[in-house]
């Protein structure tokens, strides 16, 4: 056992017996890793499958934006496993927010590839340290989209940095469902309702969301509508948003009527879209005397 030991040390002595081939040996490693990394992250971020940058809030001089990259980690003929990320900054109040998003999903093919059904997970975390899990469930073809989602809360209540009150994640479910307008392969109707689970407050959250998507260019999407739910009166929404590189589908700028009714077409193209849902993490704050002031996300 000790000349091995001592076989061991004395190599080790060689190896690093001068303090230049000692810097030597370290730097060539550093830089092999380095170079890993680096070709890791570009193979990522140049590979297969969709990448969002969408900017929102300009005309408020409160912009926000997300990254979004979806990636497949095994592919089939007629199914996908892959793994989404979207890194969010936005507004709590007057309080910037960073938050992250990372899910894991499989979706499936059916009917000849007219449309799939999939499943996912997500974990959600924002820079006051709040964390959120989720599941999904979702059904796709080209002209209609359901999805469904449930979330829980993980994190125990925070006092936040930048407001000074205390939040707590909400429990909670979202069902967003979506179809292209007859003949207007640029323009889709979304309805949203959802509900959120009440820590201090007496009552539940409950909402709905109805608006029209129209997407002018492949750079440029305009939507308009309502937002309404119990806590709140009822609001307009006009949401102008730009995507790097473009979102797929349809645009104005490709005809303002189609000769169909509703786009058809073999959705493998699609397996790889983003997953619809809440990426935002829902919370309830209240002040130190314990007075609830609101859900924010």
């Amino acid at each position: 056992m000790m000349n091995r030991l001592n076989i061991t040390f004395a190599a080790l002595f060689l190896l690093l017996g001068s303090t230049a081939h000692g810097d030597s040996v370290v730097k060539n490693i550093t830089k092999e890793a380095n170079n890993f990394i680096e070709q890791s992250l570009f193979t990522f971020l140049e590979g297969n499958g969709t990448t969002e940058i969408q900017f929102s809030g300009l005309e408020d001089k409160r912009p926000e934006f997300s990254i979004m990259l979806l990636r497949p980690i095994k592919e089939y003929e007629e199914s996908v496993f892959f793994t989404q990320f979207q890194l969010n900054h936005y507004y709590v109040i007057n309080d910037e927010r960073f938050a992250l998003n990372m899910g894991l999903g499989y979706r499936k093919l059916l009917d000849d590839n007219n449309y799939f059904i999939g499943a996912n997970i997500f974990f959600d975390v924002d820079d006051e340290e709040n964390t959120r899990g989720s599941i999904g469930l979702e059904l796709r073809s080209h002209s209609f989209q359901a999805n469904i989602n449930w979330y829980g809360g993980l994190s125990s209540p925070r006092t936040t940095s930048g407001l000074g009150v205390t939040e707590k994640v909400l429990n909670g479910f979202d069902m967003h469902l979506l179809g292209q307008v007859p003949y207007f392969p640029w323009a889709t109707i979304h309805y949203v309702n959802d509900y959120w689970q009440a820590k201090k407050n007496p009552r539940n959250t409950y909402g709905e969301k109805l608006y029209l998507e129209m997407l002018i260019h492949e750079n440029v999407l305009i939507e308009a509508g309502f937002q309404d739910d119990n806590l709140s009166q009822q609001v307009e929404l006009l949401n102008v948003k730009f995507f790097y590189p473009g979102k797929k589908g349809k645009s104005l700028f490709d005809g303002f009527i189609s000769d169909t009714a509703f786009v058809e077409g073999d959705m493998k193209e699609r397996l790889l879209d983003k997953v619809e849902r809440t990426n935002r993490i829902k919370v309830e704050s209240s002040n130190a005397s314990g007075v609830v002031i609101g859900r924010l996300d």
